[in-house]
């Protein structure tokens, strides 16, 4: 492979590729892995313009920018240590920040959100997608994709009303984010982010007990039906004793709802 030109060489930034092992689904790695290898150098030149950290951005939460390709070549920025990261041999097609834009699960071949929760395998803790399939000569070569933190939509929309007792939930019931003191009123266990003592070897969600579907509380549950079924926009329930109004608004391109809650 001949060596970048010299006003690339001259840009100080590390190319970083992932090829982690050529999972299952690569012929060679002769063949598939270096060739899209060469093919995809360019990426993460134009990478950093989607980066706020890196100039101005128009969508500060957008934390991460990458291409997945069909043989798990990944190019990714920022760069990381993606060898002490990164499962060895990891079948990226495996993942959902992939196979959710294939033909089977996006015929359309549109752009579409993953928004539930997922765990981030290159270590961002919780995450949400924007993945666009590429497709050439009518065959998906590979996904392309931005990341945004829960923890940054936690600090942009939920934490930064303190005034507010505020939560987001996704049309299945299950929490996205909330404040302490919400979650403390409804009864659930606090929400953490992840903490990596290992790899992450496939999709990993929220557990059901962060659902307001599935509550113990028959009161919880009714407010989960009245404003996620019946798309009611408040509700008054009665939450250990107390009469709690509930605001809601949708999101409707993540079909998520904001919830205010009043005691």
């Amino acid at each position: 492979m001949s060596s970048l030109p010299k006003s690339r060489n001259c840009i100080k930034i590390k190319i970083q590729s992932c090829c982690p092992s050529i999972g299952p689904n690569t012929s060679s790695p002769t063949t598939a892995c270096f060739i899209n290898r060469w093919t995809t150098e360019v990426l993460p030149f134009s990478f950093p313009v989607s980066i706020p950290s890196t100039r101005k951005s128009r969508y500060p939460e957008i934390v991460q920018v990458y291409y997945n390709d069909k043989n798990s070549i990944n190019r990714i920025y920022p760069f990381f240590d993606v060898l002490s990261q990164y499962e060895a041999r990891m079948d990226i097609p495996s993942f959902n920040f992939y196979y959710m834009a294939d033909a089977k699960h996006n015929p359309d071949h549109k752009s579409l959100w993953l928004s539930e929760p997922y765990v981030d395998p290159a270590g961002r803790g919780w995450m949400i997608s924007a993945i666009s399939p590429v497709y050439f000569k009518g065959v998906l070569a590979g996904v392309a994709g931005i990341d945004v933190t829960i923890n940054l939509i936690t600090q942009r929309y939920v934490l930064d009303n303190p005034k507010c007792m505020t939560m987001i939930v996704d049309n299945t019931g299950a929490i996205v984010t909330a404040q302490e003191n919400v979650i403390n009123l409804l009864s659930f266990p606090p929400l953490f982010d992840h903490k990596y003592i290992e790899t992450i070897k496939q999709d990993t969600y929220r557990k059901e007990v962060y659902n307001l579907r599935l509550s113990k509380t028959a009161e919880i549950r009714r407010v989960a039906v009245d404003l996620l079924e019946k798309h009611k926009s408040w509700m008054e329930a009665e939450i250990n004793g107390e009469k709690v109004t509930f605001l809601s608004v949708l999101i409707p391109e993540l079909n998520w709802h904001l919830i205010d809650v009043i005691q």
